[in-house]
């Protein structure tokens, strides 16, 4: 029995594989967490970029000149939002305006439906975009994201400019 155990303590042909199997999973689920936080961090920034362009068709008029300034404003954001972690049909957004910003709401939460009223020539101007996405990888991801869906977020505060004919 002695020379049982001195064998097993003595021997290193399954060491590598030991260590392998203690360091493996751990090294595999940093990768999954990296990979799953550069695709949010990814995700956001693009989100960030294409509400500023979609916003910019408010705050220079074209949207409120626009015949279709919903539309307008629809295809500036979905234009500047190509990506396969940010699909179009996914993305609701709220555009709320008022003659100062405490007369505007901003929401907390991704709205049921988008909602649209870019207002007139010097008013003040909230742009929100909400993408709800399931997480890439959901082993990893349920661990930032308890539900597996991620919230993402972009919001934008402005004054909208005088454009076309000032009277």
């Amino acid at each position: 029995m002695i020379t049982l155990a001195a064998n097993l303590l003595g021997t290193r042909r399954a060491a590598a594989a030991l260590e392998f199997a203690v360091v493996a999973p751990l090294f595999l689920f940093t990768v999954g967490m990296l990979f799953q936080v550069g695709i949010t961090l990814y995700s956001q920034t693009t989100l960030d970029m294409a509400t500023r362009l979609a916003a910019r068709t408010i705050q220079i008029g074209a949207a409120q000149e626009a015949q279709d300034s919903r539309g307008l404003f629809e295809a500036a954001l979905c234009g500047s939002a190509t990506s396969i972690f940010l699909p179009c049909s996914e993305l609701l957004y709220s555009v709320a305006s008022g003659s100062s910003f405490a007369d505007i709401a901003a929401l907390a939460s991704a709205p049921a439906a988008s909602s649209f009223s870019p207002g007139a020539q010097g008013s003040m101007v909230v742009v929100q975009v909400f993408l709800v996405q399931p997480v890439i990888l959901p082993l990893f991801g349920s661990l930032l994201y308890p539900s597996g869906r991620m919230q993402l977020s972009s919001t934008l505060a402005f004054h909208a400019g005088y454009y076309g004919s000032q009277t």
